[in-house]
């Protein structure tokens, strides 16, 4: 409760009762269940539906006040048996106990509460087709035109999109589709430790993350710290500034400050890996479990991490060393700088490209001196986004240029050999193809 409930949350909190309206037939129920009271007054049994709508009323207030809830009508459960007696009592009031006049009644309501879901059910039934976190399905005249044929449906259809559109971004509401296709990833990334035999992980390990439904139920060996409160009281009690517009449901509370430190965090456990060089490219330490099964994982503590796991099979990254084979380069451990200089160039538009090996490369119909690989920007495993910056641009006035790349760590770049080309452009064709620099990694 304290980890989720900031403050009250009534915008989010109304949203998410409009939604649960629509896609859950409460437009129907309710009233259903208002007939049957009535109908029923002066027995138990009606005396039962008054009761079972004064109890859903006084929490949907509630709902309302807290903003909903992380997962899509979670919170609502407990209406749908009452729901359903006061709904079947007030069809046979109306059908005047007809049974084919009752069940026709019956086959509507049922058709009507469950058309929306039902939709969304179906668009999203696989991984792939499931909105990603913080994002929600919008059912249209394309996807479900169905829902566009019967009457009242797309008004419906209009307050669900709407609602849920406006929740999502906050995390409230979010659907059964989505929470499924995020725990296969968890399983996928983190299901080898499934066989992780135990006691390879040491006592003192302690380890800090915000999904903590798949890894640790993986790794019953380490103490994890839940970052968003829902099992640490000390988290679930920090204070939140942040105003309502900014929240995120279940995600509002942090750490104190020096609070990691207080218990001791020590280790980020990443996913899975098959191999050593895979492990190590997804983090400085890896420790082998099995043949083929690794569990690379950081520490900010070395000492700590040869004392826990003496005995064990660990390894560490060998930092990647850059050596220049031509001038122009400056290395700052895995940083490089990279300088090209021609007076004749001055002005004009460039892009840098590089290969892992000298020879040629044909790029815009114009032979490269480059190896078979491709640009700067797409090779190195598909990593240069967060690699290399400043590999196009202007030349300037003093006709040089200065690009820099970060180095990722991966054993498949060690011994390798680096040609960077600068390439001068003239509207979209090459003016001049340049052979600027080289470099080793080992």
């Amino acid at each position: 409760y304290y980890a989720k409930h900031v403050r009250p949350w009534w915008e989010a909190g109304s949203r998410y009762m409009a939604a649960a309206v629509a896609d859950t037939g409460l437009y129907l129920q309710i009233p259903l269940a208002v007939v049957a009271a009535v109908a029923w007054r002066r027995t138990p049994r009606g005396r039962l539906h008054a009761l079972g709508l004064a109890c859903i009323g006084c929490h949907a207030i509630y709902v309302m006040q807290v903003g909903g809830d992380f997962f899509a009508y979670r919170f609502l459960d407990f209406y749908w048996p009452l729901l359903a007696l006061a709904t079947a009592d007030a069809l046979v009031v109306i059908g005047r106990g007809k049974v084919p006049v009752v069940l026709a009644l019956g086959l509507l309501t049922i058709a009507s509460s469950a058309a929306l879901q039902a939709s969304a059910a179906w668009l999203t039934r696989r991984d792939d087709l499931a909105p990603p976190v913080g994002t929600a399905l919008q059912l249209t005249r394309e996807n479900a035109p169905w829902l566009f044929v019967v009457p009242a449906l797309p008004a419906l259809v209009e307050v669900s999109n709407s609602a849920r559109r406006a929740n999502a971004p906050h995390l409230v509401g979010q659907s059964v589709a989505t929470h499924a296709a995020f725990a296969h990833e968890q399983l996928r990334r983190y299901g080898g430790y499934r066989t992780l035999p135990r006691g390879l992980v040491p006592p003192t390990a302690v380890t800090a993350r915000y999904a903590i439904g798949v890894m640790p139920y993986l790794l019953p060996d380490l103490t994890v710290v839940d970052l968003c409160g829902l099992c640490d009281r000390v988290i679930a009690h920090a204070p939140v500034d942040k105003p309502n517009a900014e929240r995120r449901m279940a995600h509002d509370r942090a750490p104190p400050p020096g609070y990691l430190e207080q218990r001791g965090v020590n280790m980020d456990v990443k996913a899975a890996e098959a191999s050593r060089a895979a492990a190590l490219g997804a983090a400085e330490f890896a420790l082998q479990a099995l043949p083929n099964l690794w569990m690379p994982f950081d520490s900010s503590d070395p000492t700590w991490v040869d004392r826990a796991f003496a005995g064990r099979t660990i390894v560490r990254r060998v930092p990647l060393r850059v050596l220049p084979r031509t001038p122009g380069i400056e290395v700052d451990g895995n940083a490089v700088a990279i300088r090209y200089c021609n007076a004749a160039e001055a002005g004009r538009r460039y892009q840098a490209c590089a290969s892992y090996h000298a020879g040629s490369l044909t790029y815009r119909n114009r032979v490269i001196p480059l190896g078979d690989d491709t640009l700067l920007r797409s090779i190195l495993l598909g990593k240069v986004p967060s690699f290399a910056r400043e590999f196009t641009g202007t030349v300037g006035a003093d006709g040089c240029v200065t690009a820099h790349m970060r180095l990722p760590y991966d054993e498949n770049l060690r011994g390798r050999s680096i040609h960077v080309v600068i390439l001068t452009l003239e509207g979209t064709e090459i003016r001049a193809a340049s052979p600027c620099c080289s470099f080793d990694i080992r």
